[in-house]
């Protein structure tokens, strides 16, 4: 996967104001706005959720759109903490992947 999308959907810890939002610099954001998912929500009992996007309930989260020159460093960090090993790797804990978001 070659191109690199600036916008980010998060939810759980890492929507603003929530305990690991400090990954993502403010700065790094030109724009939020809440927005919405289909998939399965997961309470982790490790302090964060989880999802599938296999489900059809509603989950809110965040759409930021991130400065173009602020992406890849971003993606590169948010990788690191979410534990993402590329997108052939199974053991990586989450995946990165694209979705279609409803506001």
């Amino acid at each position: 996967m070659s191109a690199i999308c600036n916008t980010l959907f998060v939810y759980g810890t890492l929507m603003p104001g929530q305990a690991n939002s400090a990954l993502i610099p403010t700065e790094a954001i030109c724009q939020q706005e809440r927005a919405s998912i289909l998939a399965t929500l997961y309470d982790t009992e490790n302090g964060y959720p989880a999802l599938t996007l296999s489900g059809t309930d509603v989950v809110w989260g965040e759409c930021l759109h991130i400065h173009p020159e602020k992406m890849q460093f971003l993606l590169q960090q948010l990788d690191v903490f979410e534990e993402f090993f590329g997108f052939e790797h199974k053991s990586s804990m989450y995946h990165r992947v694209c979705i279609v978001t409803w506001k």
